[in-house]
Formats: C-alpha cells, sequence, structure tokens
C-alpha cells in the first residue's frame, strides 16, 4: 500500500508537544522531532511532527486530527512551514491538502510516480497545467509561425 509523508514544522514547541499528546487515528504514524535547526534564512530552531499514512486515508481525518491537537492551546492562529494558519477547522483541512499536494509535486519532479492526485485526476502538474484541468489559455499547436 502506497504512503505517503508531509512533514510540519512547528516554531512553537508546545503546539508540536500538543500533537505528539494526541493519539492519531489507526493507520497514522507520527515521529516529532524537538530542535530541529532549518538553516535557511532566516534560521529557526523547530519542532518537526513527521506524519506518514496511507494515501487511501482522507486529508479530512488528518486535518480532524491535527485540529484536534492544536485546538487545547486556545492560540488563533500560528505558523506551521514558515506559513501563517489560522487555527479553523476549514484552514487546517486547506493547509492539509496544500501539504498534500505538494506531496506528490515533489515526487514528480522527482521522476518517482503519477502526475495526479488521485483525490482529483484534473490535478495535474506541469506545463499544460490549465489546458488539464480545463481551465482555458492558448494552447500552441504545431511549429511557431514567428520567423527569425
Amino acid at each position: 500500500m502506497e504512503r505517503m509523508l508531509i512533514t510540519l514544522s512547528f516554531t512553537d514547541e508546545d503546539l508540536a508537544r500538543d500533537i505528539e499528546a494526541t493519539p492519531p487515528p489507526q493507520g497514522v504514524d507520527v515521529l516529532v522531532q524537538h530542535g530541529v535547526i532549518q538553516t535557511a534564512e532566516p534560521a529557526h530552531i523547530v519542532s518537526s511532527v513527521l506524519v506518514e499514512f496511507s494515501v487511501s486515508i482522507a486529508a479530512s481525518v488528518i486535518g480532524n486530527w491535527l485540529y484536534a491537537g492544536l485546538a487545547k492551546r486556545g492560540k488563533k492562529s500560528t505558523k506551521i512551514n514558515r506559513e501563517k494558519v489560522v487555527l479553523r477547522k476549514r484552514e487546517i483541512m486547506r493547509f492539509v491538502e496544500k501539504q498534500i499536494s505538494y506531496f506528490y509535486r515533489r515526487r514528480a519532479q522527482e521522476g518517482g510516480g503519477k502526475e495526479t492526485t488521485p483525490q482529483n485526476p484534473r490535478n495535474r502538474v506541469g506545463r499544460n497545467a490549465a489546458h488539464a484541468s480545463g481551465k482555458g489559455g492558448r494552447r500552441r499547436r504545431g511549429p511557431s509561425r514567428r520567423l527569425s
């Protein structure tokens, strides 16, 4: 069974501990690493939460679990992967779906798999993304007509 891995980096160590304390859904493996130094500009010391799960598990299951762990603190927003995320269920679902799409894009760039996500086969990655999704745009056919 195919598995996917998403990484969540928190500058707030308490939030990572809250996720660690929340029991994950069945089929989800979680590894928390505290004190990881990110050397990219600007450098941070973060807590990384590695979440590995089967592609058959819905993003909403992961999102609900994360929301349950993050809602304990009562904070309104936080930074996850250097991106400000409002701690509402809808925003966390959107964030998880974005991280899953990043996973598929990275895998396609590495040449290791499909270019589409299983949830939405029209969500293509690549040169003709607008045409594959049916969102229009000009499509060139044949050789260029420009004379040089």
